[in-house]
């Protein structure tokens, strides 16, 4: 305390002793995990896994997915463990992990959910039809024997989707992820990308058609 009363500032620079202490202890664990005591690891779970799990959920909103997301990151973690140099703190290391790994998750559910409306997966009613000229389907999408929602969310067919994507026109692929994975209206993703409102429709219709043509191929084959 200080004379008037006041609690006593701590001097800048100079860490907690709660922080010293928890440092130490992560420094002990990580050289156990580095020799590969299987007690390191557990350890080391057992004390970010909640935080790991509330970090991700901010990112995918959806428990599930963080948790898929927090094993992820732990497997990757083991994997890099020789690469980790120290030049930050260890819990600092594998959150960084963890959050580009929600990062990446996030974008590839975002453009997976672009892709399912486009197919109309999940829709009641009648689907729809396949686009015309304007952007509007133009013949009925066949239904699928097998299920859509367990195909699109393969693991194999993202990676196919993440390089079927790379393929196409790069403008294509910017308009159709600004529009339908971003949600921007028209008019900002011409003037985004410098385009006039014609061209702007005409290289998402060939994206779109693109796309459900290549996804309704997999869907038929059973990925």
């Amino acid at each position: 305390m200080s004379r008037n009363g006041g609690a006593t500032e701590q001097p800048k620079g100079i860490a907690s002793k709660q922080q010293v202490r928890a440092d130490s202890a992560d420094d002990t664990v990580l050289a156990a995990l580095r020799r590969g005591e299987p007690w390191a690891l557990s350890s080391m779970y057992s004390r970010y896994y909640h935080e790991m799990v509330e970090v991700a959920v901010a990112y995918v909103h959806d428990r599930a997915s963080a948790e898929d997301i927090v094993q992820d990151t732990w497997a990757a973690v083991i994997e890099g463990l020789g690469r980790f140099e120290g030049k930050c703190s260890f819990k600092t290391w594998v959150f960084r992990i963890l959050a580009n790994k929600a990062k990446k998750r996030h974008r590839r559910d975002s453009r997976l959910s672009a892709i399912k409306r486009l197919l109309g997966v999940g829709a009641t009613g009648d689907p729809p039809s396949c686009f015309d000229s304007r952007g509007s389907w133009a013949k009925p999408v066949e239904r699928w024997l097998e299920s859509p929602e367990q195909t699109l969310l393969s693991k194999e067919l993202h990676r196919e989707m993440d390089k079927f994507m790379a393929s196409l026109p790069v403008r294509q692929c910017q308009v159709f992820v600004l529009r339908d994975v971003e949600g921007w209206p028209a008019e900002k993703v011409c003037e985004k990308l410098g385009l006039s409102a014609g061209n702007q429709r005409v290289l998402l219709h060939r994206a779109r058609t693109a796309i459900y043509r290549w996804c309704n191929s997999k869907i038929r084959k059973g990925a």
